[in-house]
């Protein structure tokens, strides 16, 4: 007589972020590298920078968004233009790198293979893994101007870090007069002509 013993192994799907965007791209955006609500909610709870807080606010604007019938909101996240300093002006100082970062929808027609307007702006952050260790901690203040153009402010602090913070660092992240670094207000403005307003 055999006996056989059964186990079941659970295994967890991998996650994949999804693909970061240049918003110098997002007129012609084909609609296969867009997603849907469902995967930019998932991407949003994995990203150690977006707070529950605006995935929340996340959740409660697409839930009011509707379409008609031969049109569909698509999803992506765009970066923007760094804003890149050195702590110090001599040579070999190492760069410290600040690039926004936005998660947008868009509207697409069955008719078009790019995308009709921007409909929506959600989770702005400041990426900062391309230079050296460093957290910003301030405001973003973002605003939909028409379906062809954005606002997104910043303004806050940054401090050198000896390793990447993680979620909700900003609140329990000790600052020091050591490990600040400067204070940084700067805008960013997106406008497409190929786009309606």
């Amino acid at each position: 007589m055999l006996l056989g013993i059964y186990a079941i192994i659970s295994v967890e799907e991998k996650y994949v972020p999804i693909k970061c965007i240049n918003i110098n791209e997002l007129s012609i955006l084909p609609y296969e590298d867009t997603y849907t609500f469902q995967e930019v909610l998932k991407d949003m709870q994995h990203n150690n920078l977006i707070s529950k807080e605006k995935i929340n606010q996340f959740r409660t604007n697409n839930s009011q968004t509707s379409t008609l019938s031969n049109q569909e909101i698509r999803n992506a996240i765009f970066y923007m233009d760094p804003y890149t300093f050195t702590k110090d002006k001599l040579i070999g100082s190492n760069s410290y790198v600040l690039q926004p970062r936005i998660y947008l929808g868009f509207l697409y027609n069955d008719s078009t293979s790019s995308p009709t307007k921007i409909v929506s702006l959600d989770s702005p952050f400041i990426f900062t893994k391309t230079g050296d260790k460093c957290k910003f901690i301030g405001d973003i203040f973002y605003k939909l101007e028409a379906g062809n153009r954005f606002f997104v402010g910043i303004n806050g602090d940054v401090y050198k870090t000896a390793k990447e913070v993680m979620e909700g660092s900003s609140i329990s992240y000790e600052t020091s007069s050591n490990d600040y670094l400067r204070n940084v207000a700067f805008d960013v403005k997106y406008y497409s002509a190929e786009l309606q307003p």
